[in-house]
């Protein structure tokens, strides 16, 4: 753990001593604590009597020596409030007490929060010090201390306490990565040693550290095959889900599919978020009847992606969605900030349901802002395409495309990617005639003939009366198309916008 008094440890070697001394009984010992503070204070007071040539009598009390110099007026009030708070502050762990029921007691209810202000103070008045002595003194800033305590740390571990071993491990990890000077001479060998400490403890926080060490590829300490073999020594006296997960994550790594999706399972049944998600996008592609009871399941435990695909499946059906339970799922999704959850916001905008007014706009944005942060099995993208269609928001429309295309190629959706490619195809050559020039990787041309190829027949027939023409630079030719079709295009667009909203 670093000091916040390094730079008083060359010239004030006896400071540095008490309260580098003291820092280490930060959230443990508040007795020490305190008359390490004490001393330091007292100390203090001479240190900075002698630089104002100002005499303090040995057999004074502290607060008579505090009184002595802001009577002889070489210090700031502000200084001298502190000074007088401290020396409160330290009686109350130097001194026994009675409690209510006239038991004595000694004091040991100061919390970290107090301790360190309390350095922090004593910091302060150093700096004042330091700064008499040498107005260009460099003062480095004031650092935060961690939120464990090291010593108390290492004195639960030696009580046989897993959790402190790992914590122990994990701390000296990031001190490692992070290069703290005090710890420098600590090496990778000992996180490996305290780590497997704590297992020996049964410790699951020390099994969740070396999976997390492995997965990530920071550390070469352990093999998946050590990592395995130590979960299930674990799990073989706990049920806990997390431990199940981890067992599978591992499983999974190992290329053992069948084994993790057993461990999986075992772990969302206990209501894990991570494996319900992991599942959810296993079976997305794969399997609707597990992919429904994966969902229902996450609802059950409240697992934020299955509760956001059961909202925008029930949009997909008027009865559920007029429900006035989906209203009460609505408002109590939006309490519990669910990501995405604009996206569904969106499409009650776009039909007009529970108590949202209908505006395809309002819709748009919202959808385009959220669309992202949704899983590709559900679609937003293709959703989010025909709604900013509707708005009109064909520009925007031709940029969210290339996800859409993407979302239904990976679902092998062959006839709604075509159908996609046409509307896609006819939005170009509109914005092209337009004067409305928008960048996209595909020609119109290309999109139809993709499309054709599919077997769209709207495609193929379009393509068949227009292959004598280009597309989409000869914009008088796509004129004379359009006019010729009764602006198909148009007509296209409402009809794909009509159909998926209804499926929505």
């Amino acid at each position: 753990m670093h000091s916040n008094f390094d730079f008083v440890q060359e010239t004030h070697p006896h400071f540095f001593e008490l309260l580098s001394s003291a820092e280490r009984f930060i959230g443990d010992d508040a007795c020490c604590f305190l008359l390490k503070i004490r001393l330091a204070l007292e100390l203090w007071c001479y240190e900075f009597a002698d630089l104002k040539s100002v005499q303090l009598c040995v057999e004074s009390t502290l607060a008579e020596k505090i009184d002595t110099l802001q009577s002889a007026s070489v210090l700031p009030e502000q200084l001298v409030s502190d000074l007088k708070l401290l020396r409160r502050l330290c009686n109350e762990g130097v001194h026994i007490r009675e409690n209510n029921r006239g038991q004595r007691m000694v004091f040991n209810d100061l919390s970290k929060a107090q301790m360190t202000q309390a350095l922090k103070c004593l910091f302060e008045l150093m700096v004042y010090v330091v700064r008499f002595q040498n107005s260009d003194a460099q003062i480095p800033a004031w650092r935060i201390y961690p939120s464990i305590n090291f010593t108390s740390l290492l004195h639960k571990a030696s009580k046989g306490d897993g959790d402190a071993c790992a914590d122990i491990a994990d701390y000296l990890f990031k001190a490692e990565a992070e290069n703290v000077h005090h710890f420098s001479h600590f090496k990778s060998e000992d996180v490996s040693y305290w780590l497997r400490k704590g297992l020996k403890h049964q410790s699951v926080k020390a099994a969740t550290l070396m999976a997390s060490l492995v997965l990530d590829h920071k550390r070469s300490l352990f093999s998946l095959d050590e990592v395995q073999n130590a979960l299930r020594s674990l799990k073989a006296g706990s049920s806990d889900q997390q431990l199940n997960h981890l067992a599978g994550t591992i499983s999974e790594r190992k290329g053992q599919m069948l084994q993790a999706i057993k461990h999986y399972q075992k772990a969302a049944e206990q209501g894990c978020h991570h494996s319900i998600k992991r599942l959810v996008e296993h079976f997305a592609y794969k399997d609707d009847a597990a992919f429904g009871e994966l969902i229902a399941q996450g609802v059950k435990h409240r697992e934020p992606i299955s509760t956001v695909v059961d909202l925008v499946s029930a949009l997909a059906t008027p009865e559920k969605a007029k429900a006035k339970s989906f209203k009460s799922a609505i408002i109590s999704a939006k309490a519990t900030s669910l990501p995405g959850f604009g996206f569904v916001e969106g499409l009650c905008f776009f039909n007009g349901f529970a108590g949202y007014t209908q505006d395809s706009e309002k819709a748009a944005e919202l959808m385009l802002s959220h669309y992202k942060k949704l899983p590709d099995f559900i679609e937003p993208a293709v959703l989010t395409f025909y709604v900013l269609l509707q708005a009109g928001k064909k520009s925007q429309s031709v940029n969210v495309a290339k996800d859409a295309m993407r979302q239904l190629s990976k679902a092998n959706k062959i006839t709604e990617l075509a159908r996609l490619e046409l509307d896609l195809a006819f939005v170009l050559i509109e914005l092209c005639c337009s004067q409305h020039h928008v960048a996209f990787d595909q020609t119109p041309k290309s999109l139809l003939q993709s499309a054709a190829k599919k077997g769209l027949s709207e495609a193929i027939s379009f393509l068949a009366q227009t292959q004598s023409r280009h597309l989409p630079k000869n914009t008088r030719a796509t004129s004379k198309l359009q006019s010729a079709n009764g602006n198909w295009a148009s007509r296209l667009v409402t009809k794909s916008c009509s159909s998926q909203r209804a499926a929505a």
